[in-house]
């Protein structure tokens, strides 16, 4: 079967470029025609257009855009370059694009791409963005009649959206033909908004085996230092300081160039392609992190780690990580605060990896077995 997949497939972010690696491969292990619809919309790669100052809605977005814009113009420093240029490597040589760059849901809509099945996610797709709100692409909008649409693993990133956009996303929601989600309360919220049924199905990063993934395997080198890997985005209260704990006791302290750091960093700072970060989480005898995608690959990659939730209005994103820390029985390892103490650090390094296995395989067939049964039904009614 033909499928073409709308995500998150080109940004700078470890996340959502391997999150789209992993439902391509899935999908091709299937046996399927797989490739990504090449969407790349200006709010998305440099911010988009300014809006004329209507409300306080349009002022906050156009500081966003004015935010944006300005780290587009950083590309040409030297730590981001490298790293931009490590993503587009992986893109270039990991996901098979179809073709036909889109910038905008109007060009999707005129010349849409071929295909039998569209699917739609996974990663936060459906968590309008501050400066240009909902994104009709994101919920398969366009497409020749006949086309089946579904989503897989679609989050909204937080238990709620604004009140102003409910309407307009539960009309996009009733016309996809099979829906899924990635947290329990995105299986409410689509309830709450468009009185519709959703799945709830893993990150597709849990469909495939990571161990298997020639690049990954071949970066492997032993390390002579213990070494703890930070990965923290949005929020570095206490970090520093923990880096300095670490460090003095003994670990080596790594995290990847972040252009959006705003706090100081102890330790090594590398520019790291997917892969490369990847391996340093395999190679690391501990992850610390506040990310989504960071404790998922703890998880499946077998390292002891300790997930910090995120504060103030932040604290909404923390819903995907208590969701999947409780689908897996790790729920003592999430944060309640922000400040990594001695007794956090001093945590044993001990899990029940065989029940975490256990329970890693239950999400993997989980979500097989939604693709499969879409993509059957959708034969069947061809």
């Amino acid at each position: 079967m033909k499928i073409r997949i709308l995500t998150f497939h080109a940004v700078a972010n470890y996340g959502a470029v391997l999150q789209a690696y992993a439902l391509q491969e899935a999908l091709r292990e299937l046996g399927h025609d797989v490739a990504f619809i090449d969407y790349r919309p200006p709010y998305l790669t440099t911010g988009g257009s300014f809006w004329f100052p209507r409300s306080k809605w349009h002022l906050e977005a156009n500081l966003v855009i004015a935010y944006k814009k300005l780290m587009t113009l950083k590309e040409f420093q030297g730590g981001m370059r490298a790293q931009n240029k490590r993503f587009q490597e992986f893109v270039d040589t990991n996901l098979i694009l179809d073709g036909h760059r889109y910038r905008s849901i109007a060009e999707l809509r005129r010349k849409p791409p071929e295909a039998d099945l569209y699917i739609c996610g996974s990663d936060q797709i459906w968590n309008p963005s501050k400066q240009y709100g909902v994104d009709p692409a994101c919920f398969l909008d366009f497409g020749e009649p006949g086309v089946k649409k579904i989503s897989y693993a679609a989050s909204f990133g937080k238990p709620d959206v604004p009140d102003r956009h409910h309407a307009e996303i539960a009309r996009y929601i009733e016309k996809l033909d099979r829906i899924s989600v990635r947290e329990a309360s995105g299986v409410d919220l689509v309830r709450r908004l468009s009185g519709q049924q959703a799945s709830l199905v893993p990150d597709p990063t849990f469909l495939i085996d990571w161990s298997k993934q020639k690049s990954l395997a071949e970066m492997h080198a032993a390390r002579d230092k213990k070494q703890v890997f930070f990965y923290v985005l949005r929020d570095g209260t206490g970090i520093f300081e923990a880096q300095q704990k670490f460090s003095q006791k003994g670990y080596q302290v790594v995290q990847p160039y972040n252009p959006n750091q705003r706090w100081k960093a102890h330790g090594a700072v590398k520019a790291m392609s997917p892969w490369e970060w990847l391996s340093e989480i395999q190679q690391s005898n501990f992850v610390v992190t506040n990310s989504f995608h960071g404790t998922v690959f703890s998880i499946l990659l077998k390292k002891p780690f300790l997930t910090l939730q995120l504060g103030g209005g932040k604290s909404g994103l923390n819903e995907r990580m208590k969701h999947l820390l409780s689908e897996t029985k790790l729920t003592g390892r999430i944060m309640a605060g922000q400040q990594l103490t001695q007794s956090d650090m001093d945590k044993p390094m001990a899990f029940d990896w065989d029940q975490v296995i256990s329970d890693s395989e239950k999400m993997k067939n989980n979500g097989l077995d939604f693709l499969k049964t879409s993509i059957e039904t959708d034969a069947d009614e061809s």
